[in-house]
């Protein structure tokens, strides 16, 4: 799955309105212009005040709840939530979140929304397996499990593998999108256990700044709850 740029959380201008009324008099101790720099003064400091909270909240962790297979995860610190699609191939959705002050470092939940019956025994069989990398054959049985990652024109893979994640077997690939450049880290589910249903995690950022939040993602992934 191939995402475009999504504009950060927090990036329309704050508009805060603020309203003086006076009437003055030749007794008034205040001009109609220092009425005006006061009115002005508010304004300031009230816009002062919300940026400052907003900052405030890009300094806390987020909790994604209730989303497929995970019960709950905590972002890395600063995380916000993207852009939210649905209808993807019919039935299928995806959730954002980005990296402070970046379009295109995400973790993506993304649910694919159909069933895949005629390779559902493969993956429990591969889920079943004690953690291993995943043989040419088991890769093979999978099928379009494995979507866009077994497309050599469209993804470079660099590892296939099964891992424990906090209590669960989950099947993690790693590589390459041939048209950006981005490098990934995708962790699958089978959200009701079939084998038949397919979530995503994934995480992806251009390949300079990969490595960089890498240890973020994987201590965010360390967090996950599953249901």
């Amino acid at each position: 799955m191939e995402t475009g740029d999504f504009p950060p959380m927090y990036d329309r201008p704050i508009r805060v309105e603020t309203r003086v009324e006076a009437r003055p008099t030749t007794s008034d101790a205040f001009s109609v212009d220092a009425l005006r720099l006061l009115a002005s003064d508010s304004r300031s400091t009230r816009e002062r005040q919300i940026a400052e909270r907003l900052q405030g909240a890009n300094k806390m962790d987020l909790d994604v709840s209730n989303v497929g297979a995970v019960d709950k995860l905590t972002l890395p610190t600063g995380w916000a939530a993207g852009k939210e699609v649905n209808g993807i191939g019919g039935l299928g959705r995806s959730q954002q979140y980005l990296a402070p002050g970046s379009t295109d470092v995400e973790l993506t939940f993304f649910d694919r929304g159909r069933r895949y019956n005629s390779n559902a025994a493969a993956f429990n069989e591969v889920l079943k397996k004690p953690a291993h990398a995943l043989s040419a054959d088991e890769q093979k049985a999978l099928g379009s499990i494995l979507g866009n990652y077994e497309d050599a024109r469209a993804f470079k893979m660099e590892s296939c593998k099964t891992e424990e994640l906090n209590g669960k077997l989950v099947l993690v690939i790693e590589g390459t999108w041939n048209a950006n450049g981005h490098r990934s880290r995708s962790v699958l589910v089978s959200p009701d256990g079939s084998g038949s249903t397919v979530q995503e995690v994934f995480y992806k950022a251009p390949a300079a700044e990969y490595n960089k939040h890498l240890p973020a993602i994987q201590s965010a992934l360390k967090t996950i709850r599953w249901k």
